[in-house]
């Protein structure tokens, strides 16, 4: 019986183990700092554990040493650390993280240890990877040129739970959100690179419709131009990679960034209140009026409104924990933004190709992929991520993947029979094709 070892288990973890578990020669463990975490995830199945497990400690190179594969489900800061206990007791990792600089020396070692470190194998980046490699090797089949690619993604309330002046909620700590609004970011635009420092990333949107979902804005997301390479679309003179969010969200990002709001430094000392320190931040007394003077709006703004409702401009003291103002603004998020029992969460995914054919023709493909929560079960983005890692993580095990080495999920041994498998299972994408003259 090949067995599992599953690192983490928040609510990612429950659909990957339930989809491994339902294969018989499979026994997992799940582990987590709380033990009652993994408890609830193995649910009592007769062939699954639930240990207590330190990731900083001894003990957890000895509990990869005991299992044929990882499946790691913890922060970006401990993937590369592990991948390397893992390709030192040639124990294969799977995971949804990025490839990170640190972990790419691996690769060389990963392959003389007969090692497959597979990475980015989720929702986005994941499921985003293999839709792209797939229709890209399809369309070079077809003799034609990609002369355009784009991928848009985000995870959002479904619409009936779109019920406060964000346009969005959380179901984990927004810090990690709320971080990567200051990511720098760069595509192509008609053969001209583009590149936005992360104080103005905010800045660059635009607004999409998504057939049966509606409109959403969006903005640039991090490097496109990484992608050139990997799906083998070098001729492509637009390549661009995005975020979707329901329309205000990034103006009103856009002006935390500028409030101060969002930064990582200590709070001042002697500001006790929420207001007060917006006022010290800013240079204003903090009142609705005097901030949205100092951002350049009206009162009216709706920016302002939002910020208002979120908080930050009341006399209230700061809560305890809150150290700098991006974890005031996290926790006042946390607090007013989350998902309450039995609401929706929604998956938009849009890519779109445009292609040139040999015979002169070019066409736009698109394809839409959309995807809700379940109120009695699992997330949308708990799906999306969960689903694809156990299905490669079978895939491994029963050695249809001969990769070996530092990897992401776009080999047709991976794509192929994960997508298939996704399809089935009611993740699919809805595609369109459009003449272009």
């Amino acid at each position: 019986m090949k067995r599992i070892l599953v690192l983490g288990a928040g609510r990612v973890a429950r659909p990957c183990v339930r989809y491994l578990l339902d294969r018989p020669d499979y026994h997992v463990t799940v582990a987590d700092q709380r033990r009652a975490h993994a408890e609830a995830v193995a649910n009592d199945h007769p062939r699954a554990k639930a240990i207590r497990l330190d990731a900083d400690t001894d003990d957890l190179r000895e509990a990869i040493r005991e299992h044929h594969i990882v499946v790691n489900l913890l922060p970006g800061p401990y993937i590369t650390p592990i991948s390397g206990l893992c390709v030192a007791e040639r124990t294969h990792m799977i995971g949804a993280i990025y490839v990170t600089d640190e972990m790419k020396p691996l690769d060389e070692p990963a392959r003389s240890s007969d090692t497959l470190i597979l990475a980015e194998v989720g929702l986005d980046p994941g499921i985003d990877h293999m839709m792209a490699a797939k229709q890209v090797a399809r369309l070079q089949k077809q003799g034609a040129a990609v002369e355009g690619y784009s991928s848009i993604c985000g995870a959002i309330p479904a619409h009936e739970a779109n019920d406060n002046p964000f346009g969005y909620k959380f179901s984990w700590s927004p810090e990690g959100t709320l971080d990567s609004v200051w990511a720098p970011a760069r595509y192509l635009q008609e053969g001209e690179l583009v590149q936005i420092p992360g104080d103005r990333v905010m800045h660059d949107t635009d607004l999409a419709y998504v057939p049966g979902c509606g409109w959403f804005e969006f903005s640039p997301n991090e490097d496109a131009l990484a992608y050139r390479e990997l799906y083998g679309v070098e001729e492509a003179s637009h390549l661009y990679r995005g975020t979707y969010r329901f329309p205000g969200w990034c103006e009103t990002m856009a002006a935390l960034l500028e409030l101060g709001a969002l930064d990582d430094g200590e709070i001042p000392t002697g500001n006790r209140t929420r207001r007060e320190l917006v006022a010290s931040l800013t240079g204003t007394d903090g009142t609705p009026e005097s901030v949205a003077h100092h951002l350049g709006l009206p009162g009216y703004s709706a920016v302002i409104k939002r910020i208002e409702w979120l908080g930050l401009l009341d006399d209230a003291p700061i809560p305890p924990g809150a150290g700098s103002p991006l974890e005031l603004t996290a926790a006042l998020m946390l607090d007013r933004l989350a998902y309450a029992p039995g609401e929706r969460d929604m998956i938009v995914m849009t890519h779109e190709y445009l292609a040139r054919y040999p015979d002169g023709r070019r066409e736009r493909i698109v394809s839409s992929l959309v995807d809700r929560g379940d109120p009695e079960g699992d997330s949308a983005i708990a799906r999306t991520t969960g689903l694809p890692i156990a299905i490669a993580c079978d895939l491994v095990l029963r050695d249809e993947v001969q990769l070996r080495g530092v990897h992401i999920p776009v080999h047709e041994s991976i794509y192929g029979p994960s997508l298939k498998i996704l399809h089935e299972m009611g993740i699919r994408a809805e595609e369109e094709r459009q003449p272009v003259t």
